[in-house]
């Protein structure tokens, strides 16, 4: 989503669904290893369609500051501005009904090898989120392939593009196809 956002940063914007990720707060720890953020129940869909309506609208929001490591919401906010085209970036963003049918102007999906996909996610969470490398294999066992497998994998259908980023330098292969497209975009928005 940077190559993209980097076209014009001035005009394009970042919307990252983990933002929206429910909650935990109030549970116990042995309740928090038990999270599943790989399922839709997960995320707030609700709040990130009523956001995404009031940017097309013309209005800012409160996006949500959700804090991995503590499994909970910050109490404080980030103001997210109405933007030329807006890049609403997460794994389960194809998972909102609403936002499937009308909300999405252009949907891509990014796929990219489990292996892949595995070794992005291990590094990610130890450095990111402090995990251990056991709790990482268990819940990459447990519930992230199998989700990938029930909730992300077959709804590659509704997307309009499709990337495919197997290459752990970043590179992603096709994405031309997308430049151009947000660039034919950008020259087509009233500025």
């Amino acid at each position: 989503s940077n190559i993209i956002k980097n076209i014009d940063p001035n005009r394009i914007s970042i919307l990252s669904y983990d933002s929206y990720c429910v909650d935990h707060g109030n549970l116990s720890i042995e309740e928090i290893k038990k999270i599943n953020y790989d399922i839709p129940s997960s995320y707030d869909g609700e709040l990130l369609t009523k956001h995404i309506n009031d940017l097309k609208n013309n209005k800012s929001i409160n996006c949500p500051i959700y804090n991995f490591a503590k499994h909970r919401r910050s109490e404080e906010t980030n103001i997210f501005h109405p933007n030329d085209i807006i890049i609403v970036e997460g794994i389960m963003v194809f998972q909102v009904e609403q936002l499937l049918k009308v909300g999405y102007d252009l949907k891509v999906f990014v796929k990219a090898k489990e292996d892949t996909r595995y070794e992005r996610r291990f590094k990610r969470d130890q450095i990111e989120r402090g995990r251990s490398a056991e709790s990482i294999i268990y819940q990459w066992n447990t519930t992230v392939q199998p989700s990938c497998e029930i909730y992300i994998e077959p709804l590659i259908k509704y997307a309009d593009i499709v990337l495919e980023n197997d290459i752990n330098n970043g590179e992603i292969k096709n994405i031309d196809l997308l430049i151009n497209k947000v660039k034919e975009l950008l020259k087509n928005e009233k500025l």
